[in-house]
């Protein structure tokens, strides 16, 4: 595994004695390489920062010696319609900038939204497993920023479902980021609450729109497979108009 430095002199402080005891997983929140984001936080106070960046590559920003400002801050409300009321912020006070480690995934947008790439999920893996045997780590205090601040981040693992999968993956539990559904898990429904949900005509988003959104509702999934562009998998929809991206969808 190699780790590329491009260190800054700002936005860090002393650990004060404090043990890292965390690793916080976040979303840069726009598309960007690692190594562009290493070079904008090193180019002046930006109020934050953070110790690795993560695309196709890994990027250090801060020493691991040092607190990166990441996950400070108070606390927020952005998670609660998303998550069945559930705020997050479970660890504020406890996660802090002094006892954490701070990865950010880079990312790409998917039906409009940015979310992170498979790519930046599956080179962070071996560093987060890198990390855990370093500082002694287990993978119940492998975090997410909203589990610190109620923040939604990183976009599109706030449900319990979906940080579920990717906790897996990240902390060497799963084998994949976004395993395909068994044949034995099929038809099920899901809800979707967005208007502008693509359809595609294969499970990809390699594969051509069909022009039709399938518009907010209860839809019937007949097939689940991995694909380009999606980390929950793509369904199949029973109408036979193509697959959507399940990110995107909550099962029912």
């Amino acid at each position: 595994m190699k780790i590329n430095k491009y260190l800054s002199k700002y936005n860090q402080a002393s650990r004060y004695g404090n043990k890292i005891k965390y690793i916080v997983i976040h979303y840069v929140g726009a598309v960007s390489s690692a190594k562009n984001n290493c070079i904008y936080f090193s180019g002046g106070n930006r109020n934050a920062s953070a110790h690795f960046f993560v695309d196709s590559e890994i990027w250090q920003c801060i020493p691991e010696e040092k607190a990166a400002w990441h996950c400070g801050g108070g606390l927020q409300d952005t998670g609660t319609a998303m998550n069945g009321g559930n705020r997050g912020a479970q660890y504020h006070g406890i996660c802090t900038n002094s006892n954490s480690i701070g990865i950010e995934l880079c990312c790409h947008k998917v039906n409009g939204k940015v979310v992170p790439t498979q790519t930046a999920i599956k080179t962070a893996a071996p560093l987060v497993k890198h990390l855990m045997k370093k500082y002694d780590i287990p993978a119940s205090r492998v975090i997410r920023h909203f589990d610190v601040t109620g923040k939604i981040c990183p976009n599109g693992y706030i449900s319990k479902e979906s940080w579920a999968t990717l906790h897996k993956f990240l902390t060497g539990e799963g084998k994949s980021a976004a395993p395909a559904k068994k044949k034995t898990d099929v038809p099920f429904k899901v809800r979707v609450d967005i208007p502008d949900l693509n359809i595609r005509k294969g499970a990809g988003t390699n594969y051509a729109k069909i022009g039709k959104f399938t518009g907010k509702g209860v839809f019937t999934i007949t097939e689940v497979k991995s694909g380009k562009g999606s980390t929950a998998g793509w369904g199949k929809l029973k109408s036979g108009q193509g697959w959507i991206a399940l990110d995107y969808a909550k099962k029912i």
